[in-house]
């Protein structure tokens, strides 16, 4: 057992070591104030147990109280918050401060209303630059892909952004856009999974063009006044694959994309490292349990490379094993080979095998299992390259259970359920450590990273 503080001083964390079928099990125990009841956190990572007990206690000793304790009606106003101030930079806590100084400047008895009308009475100013919508895309794109460094395929999907809206709005000058006319492109799309991220990209390139002076830098912009509905930033459990739909896409899936669907159905692989992974380097360490996914393949997020060790988990064994003397992209093509074209691919081969499509529906089926079978949420996020919240808020479907998993290996291998292979190959899951003790290599197999060239934008 390990203490973090005393009783005394108000901030207690204690860690305690239990052994069952599985390994040892590392429980975090502490009180928070006001609460009576004592809390409890588990995981089968030592390292992890002693950096949360660590975290817990110094919130504790901050007077901090977890989000997780709050109440709902409360997360309801944080939300609804924040979406009001959504790309504006400015937090809740800083419009708050805002608003209480304003507050504080006028006489005790005026209303609110007119503490908000007094703040709206500004000047506005005009652009500076009355760049056309063809001048703000080539700066734009220049600026992400070169200063920035953002992935090609991000700006691809500007791309079309700025395509469709070209058609609506025309070769005009930016500072002319409307709401009007953006709420008219984004209309185009009725789902929701589409909707929401297309408003999503006409506020960052609202914000681009404020930024650079290419639009009035006062009042409210018109990509920020078309709110996303609730429902569109609910908590609902992601959709994901049943499982005859994941065995399904495995088994029919062409010769051409079966690799790809193994490692996004069993190994926690997302489409785009798939599409870019290369025999040499997926077998690289194969003999050794593990598959390094180096920069050259890894998804960008926030900035960096996910790269990491993911372990070859039995599925991806039994099934893989065959291909260990190929060579070149598990998914054939050259190297330009546009990322669309291949997730069209895979779109029209669901469709020719009657499943109903679901966005990056096999990885989160995939996670959605291995969390449902019990693998630490830490251990986990490390295999799939996300943090732990962004897996219980996007792949973890609570209606998933350990039967899913169990119904997923044994069809794949083509065993009976009561096959003790089945039962072996969840208990080596359990058993495989977060990373291996060896180092990142400095080997890469993936000299140059896949993707499609857009220079025509890339220039001034």
């Amino acid at each position: 057992m390990r203490k973090f503080g005393s009783k005394r001083s108000g901030a207690c964390v204690t860690i305690s070591a239990t052994q069952d079928k599985s390994g040892p099990k590392y429980l975090i125990y502490w009180y928070e104030p006001g609460i009576k009841a004592r809390l409890m956190e588990s995981t089968r990572d030592k390292d992890h147990a002693e950096a949360r007990a660590e975290e817990i206690y110094q919130m504790l000793k901050k007077g901090v109280v977890e989000v997780g304790r709050i109440d709902h009606q409360t997360l309801v106003h944080i939300r609804e918050a924040e979406e009001i101030l959504a790309g504006s930079g400015i937090t809740v806590a800083q419009a708050a401060r805002r608003i209480m100084a304003m507050v504080a400047q006028t006489p005790a008895d005026t209303t609110l209303e007119k503490i908000f009308a007094k703040g709206m009475l500004v000047v506005e100013k005009s652009a500076k630059y009355n760049w056309t919508l063809t001048e703000c895309q080539e700066r734009m794109f220049y600026e992400y892909r070169v200063v920035r460094q953002r992935e090609e395929t991000t700006l691809i999907g500007y791309e079309q952004t700025f395509k469709a809206l070209k058609k609506v709005f025309g070769d005009r000058p930016m500072s002319e856009l409307t709401r009007e006319i953006i709420q008219q492109v984004v209309d185009r799309y009725i789902g929701m999974a589409s909707y929401a991220p297309e408003i999503g990209k006409f506020r960052a390139i609202m914000e681009w063009c404020r930024a650079n002076e290419c639009y009035p830098s006062t009042g409210q912009l018109p990509s920020h006044e078309i709110h996303i509905p609730p429902k569109m930033q609910s908590s609902d459990a992601p959709e994901i694959f049943s499982v005859k739909a994941c065995i399904k896409q495995v088994r029919l899936a062409p010769e051409r994309a079966f690799p790809t669907q193994v490692l996004l159905a069993c190994n926690l692989f997302r489409p785009c490292e798939t599409y870019r992974m290369t025999f040499e380097q997926l077998f690289a360490f194969w003999d050794r349990g593990w598959i390094w996914i180096p920069d050259t393949v890894a998804k960008k997020v926030h900035g960096k490379y996910a790269a990491r060790w993911t372990p070859v988990l039995p599925l991806t064994r039994f099934l893989l094993e065959k291909y260990r003397d190929k060579k070149g992209y598990i998914f054939p093509g050259p190297k330009n080979y546009r990322p669309l074209y291949f997730l069209n691919f895979l779109y029209r081969f669901r469709t020719s095998i009657h499943v109903t499509n679901v966005s990056d529906g096999l990885r989160k089926s995939c996670i959605s299992m291995h969390a449902a079978l019990g693998v630490d949420m830490h251990k986990l996020s490390k295999w799939a390259g996300n943090s732990p919240s962004t897996i219980r808020r996007h792949y973890d479907d609570p209606a998933t259970t350990e039967g899913f998993i169990r119904v997923l290996t044994a069809g794949l291998m083509r065993c009976k359920l009561t096959d003790p292979v089945v039962e072996a190959s969840l208990a080596q899951i359990l058993a495989t450590s977060t990373t291996p003790k060896e180092k990142p290599p400095k080997r890469n197999f993936v000299p140059n990273r896949r993707y499609t060239s857009l220079h025509k934008h890339l220039k001034r």
